[in-house]
C-alpha cells in the first residue's frame, strides 16, 4: 500500500508547472476580442459620420437645384462607408483566423493536460510518454526565450508539438527586441504599446513613456538646434501625460545638457546601453501583461528536481563519497578501491577500480547543473536513509562503521589503523569519532 501511494500520480500537482500552457492562448484571445470590439466601434462611428455628412451635403440648399451634385455627394459618402466596412471585414477576418488558431492551440493543450487524469501511476508507461512530450515542450520554451527561434520551430515540428508551444508569440517578441537592441528603433515597440494601451494603463506600466523619452534623447543627441527645439515640443506633448509629475520634471532636464556631459543620470540616459535596457524592459512588460513566467519553465522544473536531491553536503568543501566531485586518486594497484560505489568496494571480488567519481550520475554534482543547484533550497526528508552507525574520519568524511571495517579488512589495513576508501589516507582508529544525528 505504501509503495502504491508513493507512485500514485497527482495530476493537480503537475498542473502547477503547466499553468502558463493555457494562460497565454487565453490572454491572446482576449486581446483579439478587444481589438475586434475596438475596430467595430471605431468603424461604426466613422461610417455613421460619413453617411450623415453625405446626407447633409445632398440636402444642402444648393444641391436641390443640381440633382447630379446631390447624387454625387451621396454616392461618395456611401462609397467611403462601404470602403470602411470592407476594411473592417478584412481586419475581422484576420482576427477570426488568429482566434481560430488560438482555439486550436487551447484545445490541443487541454487534451494534453487531460491525459494526466487517465494515468494512475508514475510507473505507468503512459506517464513516461507524457513526460517526454513535456520535456520537449520545456526545451522548445527554453530555446524560444534564448532567441533560437528557427531551431525551436524545427524541434516543435519534428516532435509534433507545434500547438503546445508559443513560437509565433516569441517570434514577435524577438523581432521587437531586435529593433530596439540592434536597429535602435522604437516604432515597432510603440505600435505594440498602442495595441495594448488599455491593459498597460491598467497595470500602471511606464514602458511607453520610456520609449517616448528615448525619442527625445535621440533628438538631443545630434546637437542640432532645430532637433533640440523639436525635442522640447516632443517633451511637452508626451512627458506631461506621465502620472508622476516629478518624472516629467527630472527627464526634462535632459533638454538642457549635451551628450558629452559626464554627470549622472544624464550620462546613463545618453548611453547606447540604454537600448538594451529598453529591450529587456519590453520583455519584462510583455511577460507581465500575458502572465508569462519570467524564468524558463525548464529552469523551474529543474529547480524542483534539484531541490528534491540536494543535501547540505552537495556544495560542501568536503566532498562526500558519491558527490561526483573530483578527488586526487589514491595509489593504483590491487589495494585501490572503486571510486563510484562503496557497496562495490565491499562486495567486489577484485579491488581494481573501474570508474572515477567524475562519472557520477548525480545531477547536482554535474558541471552543467552544479551552479544552478546552489540557489535552490535543500530537500526535506521525513525518512532517513543514513547508515545506522555513522563515524567521521579526521578529514570530515562520514561512513558507516561496519562498512568501513569491512573495507579495511579487504585493504589489509594494519590493526588499529583505518584507511579512507576514497583517497587511501590512513588514520588511527582512536581518531575516529562517532556521529550523532540530531
Amino acid at each position: 500500500m505504501a509503495e502504491y501511494e508513493s507512485t500514485k500520480l497527482n495530476p493537480d500537482a503537475h498542473l502547477l508547472l503547466d499553468q502558463p500552457l493555457l494562460r497565454l492562448p487565453y490572454e491572446l484571445t482576449k486581446k483579439n476580442f478587444r481589438a475586434a470590439q475596438r475596430h467595430i466601434d471605431q468603424t461604426q462611428k466613422q461610417t455613421l459620420d460619413t453617411i450623415a455628412s453625405g446626407l447633409k451635403s445632398a440636402a444642402a440648399p444648393g444641391a436641390g437645384h443640381d440633382p447630379a451634385r446631390a447624387a454625387a455627394a451621396a454616392t461618395s459618402a456611401l462609397n467611403t462607408a462601404v470602403a470602411r466596412l470592407e476594411k473592417l471585414k478584412s481586419r475581422l477576418q484576420d482576427l477570426n483566423a488568429n482566434s481560430a488558431a488560438l482555439t486550436q492551440q487551447a484545445q490541443a493543450r487541454i487534451t494534453h493536460l487531460d491525459e494526466l487524469y487517465s494515468i494512475p501511476s508514475l510507473a505507468d508507461v503512459k506517464y513516461e510518454r507524457w513526460s517526454a512530450v513535456r520535456l520537449d515542450r520545456l526545451l522548445v520554451d527554453y530555446m524560444l526565450r534564448a532567441g533560437y527561434i528557427s531551431s525551436a520551430t524545427q524541434l516543435a515540428e519534428e516532435k509534433g508539438i507545434s500547438d503546445l508551444v508559443d513560437v509565433s508569440e516569441f517570434r514577435a517578441v524577438r523581432d521587437i527586441t531586435h529593433t530596439l537592441r540592434s536597429e535602435k528603433r522604437v516604432e515597432p515597440a510603440l505600435a505594440w504599446c498602442a495595441e495594448n494601451r488599455a491593459a498597460l494603463k491598467k497595470m500602471a506600466h511606464n514602458f511607453e513613456f520610456e520609449l517616448r523619452f528615448q525619442q527625445a534623447v535621440e533628438l538631443c543627441r545630434s546637437g542640432d538646434l532645430a532637433q533640440r527645439v523639436q525635442a522640447v515640443a516632443h517633451a511637452k506633448r508626451y512627458f506631461a501625460q506621465h502620472p508622476d509629475p516629478q518624472w516629467a520634471i527630472r527627464r526634462s532636464g535632459l533638454l538642457a545638457f549635451s551628450p558629452g556631459l559626464d554627470v549622472e543620470p544624464y550620462r546613463s540616459w545618453y548611453s547606447q546601453h540604454r537600448w538594451s535596457d529598453l529591450a529587456d524592459m519590453f520583455v519584462t512588460t510583455h511577460h507581465a501583461l500575458y502572465s508569462v513566467p519570467s524564468r524558463p519553465l525548464l529552469h523551474i522544473a529543474l529547480g524542483a528536481g534539484l531541490s528534491a536531491l540536494k543535501t547540505p553536503a552537495c556544495h560542501s568543501r568536503f566532498a562526500s563519497p558519491s558527490s561526483g566531485v573530483h578527488h586526487t586518486p589514491g595509489p593504483e594497484g590491487p589495494q585501490s578501491p572503486a571510486w563510484n560505489d562503496l557497496d562495490y568496494l565491499v562486495d567486489a571480488q577484485n579491488m581494481v577500480g573501474t570508474t572515477s567519481l567524475t562519472t557520477s550520475v548525480c545531477p547536482i554534482c554535474s558541471t552543467e547543473l552544479n551552479k544552478m543547484a546552489r540557489g535552490v533550497p535543500y530537500a526535506h526528508h521525513s525518512v532517513s536513509n543514513v547508515e545506522t552507525d555513522p563515524v567521521v574520519l579526521p578529514n570530515n568524511r562520514i561512513y558507516g562503521k561496519q562498512r568501513l571495517e569491512k573495507l579495511n579488512e579487504k585493504f589489509g589495513t594494519k590493526a588499529g589503523r583505518v584507511r579512507d576508501p576514497l583517497d587511501m589516507s590512513e588514520y588511527s582508529w582512536d581518531e575516529v569519532r562517532k556521529v550523532y544525528i540530531s
